[in-house]
């Protein structure tokens, strides 16, 4: 071979009096018109070597025999990079952090040609303390402040302090309306001076309701028009306090929502009172107006919120319509998540005394909407991710499920509903059975279950529309 073509090279330039730190490994070059191919002697390892020592970092390629341990020229790559003295021994790592052995061989550590190693102090670990009993049980007691205290005080407070007002030794001549608004007006007072008091703002809330309620029917008989009347006077004060408590942005959304929710109830309640409807039949329209409040709940929660759907240009318009972020996304998104789940809580909280008065009133149709309401709501309740929502609508179907066995304890005791109400006290018995099981279900079931929701869904209006005698009105009407 022509031996002017090959040339010798190494880390560094081939000179005299260089040769014993200059040349790694050598390596012969043949020099083409096209560009030069370098031919690597399968002994030699080309590696990244990487030196990180405090705020020292440098890094160089070098090309080390494979038949050296990283022991051995340790100390020739740490002047070549020209790296600081330390006291610690060295750790050399790959560069995802794994240790590599010192004392073996390159060609045997499991570095391939390009590997990075990175050279760096070794990190000493922590020895492990060894603590006696008092030790161990500082140590697993660590100290947590308590929360909430001052907020059970102020709430207990508001009690009592209504409980002074409103007894007879006490009240005098003043009526207890005016007397339950005092109570809200001192606890208006605090929430101006500590805003964080939520379970205050709710007794406000309460406070004002109780203050419309005994404005109307202190002194009255309970009849039902004194009763429709009482609950949207209470109705009309709890909106004026969760207005006010609103404005002063000291009611959380959440609690807001469901207070909406519930004075939306007693309005329907003292409507259907007026109307001279039985307290049975008012209690089968509120189960009524709850189905279509959860049915109504999710778009109310995002229009409330401020939520709306992406506009999307239509054909031959320009693409920059559907450009447009909402940078509050986020912020409407959990406002709406809040909503959503105070509507669920308050339709909860008007369900359970209504479904459960229903039950009490025993017949049959009383048993058909409690089966009803437990069919609409048990199978919704698996779709939420919320935990709170699930459990409110969980809670919804067993209050359904009641229902059905307090109207056949209370009816005739005919054997067909005594039959149901056995079922539906086995099924509530047998939950932890098959409860975890409803969100794993194969699509075709959870297609013919959905279809059993469909059906209880409206079914549960007509029974309610008999409960409430429509029907009947209907029928004297001819």
């Amino acid at each position: 071979m022509d031996i002017g073509q090959w040339g010798l090279s190494g880390a560094e330039d081939f000179r005299p009096g260089n040769t014993a730190r200059g040349v790694s490994v050598l390596r012969f070059k043949r020099q083409r018109s096209g560009g030069i191919n370098s031919v690597l002697i399968n002994h030699a390892l080309r590696l990244c070597v990487r030196v990180h020592v405090g705020t020292f970092h440098r890094e160089m390629d070098v090309a080390v025999p494979n038949s050296s341990s990283l022991a051995e020229i340790l100390t020739e790559v740490l002047e070549l990079c020209g790296a600081p003295m330390i006291s610690l021994p060295w750790q050399a790592t790959t560069a995802a952090g794994q240790p590599l052995d010192q004392s073996l061989p390159l060609g045997e550590s499991g570095l391939e040609q390009g590997s990075v190693l990175v050279l760096q102090p070794e990190t000493e670990s922590a020895a492990p303390v060894v603590r006696d009993a008092a030790e161990a049980l500082v140590e697993g007691t660590a100290a947590r402040p308590a929360q909430g205290l001052s907020t059970l005080a102020a709430t207990i407070g508001a009690i009592l302090l209504a409980l002074v007002l409103l007894s007879s030794p006490l009240r005098g001549p003043l009526p207890a309306a005016l007397l339950s608004g005092v109570v809200a007006l001192v606890c208006v007072t605090v929430l101006t001076w500590h805003r964080r008091l939520p379970s205050l703002a709710i007794m406000v809330v309460l406070l004002s309701a109780l203050s419309g309620v005994l404005a109307v029917a202190e002194g009255l008989a309970w009849t039902p028009e004194v009763a429709a009347w009482a609950f949207g006077a209470g109705a009309c004060g709890a909106v004026v306090a969760i207005a006010g408590l609103s404005f002063l942005r000291v009611l959380p959304l959440r609690s807001a929502a469901t207070l909406y929710t519930l004075v939306v109830l007693a309005l329907g309640a003292a409507s259907a009172l007026s109307f001279g409807i039985t307290p049975e039949g008012t209690a089968a329209a509120v189960v009524a107006a709850v189905l279509l409040i959860l049915l109504a709940a999710p778009a109310a929660g995002s229009q409330l919120a401020g939520l709306k759907v992406p506009a999307l240009p239509s054909a031959g318009q320009d693409l920059k319509a559907s450009d447009r972020p909402d940078p509050d996304i986020m912020d409407r998104a959990h406002r709406a998540v809040h909503i959503h789940e105070g509507i669920i809580l308050g339709a909860l909280l008007g369900l359970l005394p209504a479904v459960l008065m229903v039950g009490l009133s025993g017949g049959g149709f009383a048993q058909a909407l409690g089966v009803s309401t437990a069919g609409a709501l048990l199978l919704h309740s698996a779709r939420h991710r919320s935990p709170l929502a699930t459990w409110a609508l969980f809670l919804g179907a067993l209050g359904g499920l009641a229902a059905v066995v307090l109207a056949a304890v209370q009816g005739p005791g005919h054997p067909t509903q005594l039959g149901v109400a056995m079922v539906a006290a086995l099924a509530t018995l047998s939950a932890p059975l098959w409860a975890g099981k409803i969100p794993e279900l194969e699509p075709t079931t959870v297609v013919w279950l959905e279809r059993a929701e469909s059906l209880a869904i409206i079914t549960l209006f007509p029974l309610a529309a008999q409960l409430m005698g429509i029907f009947a009105m209907i029928r004297g009407l001819g």
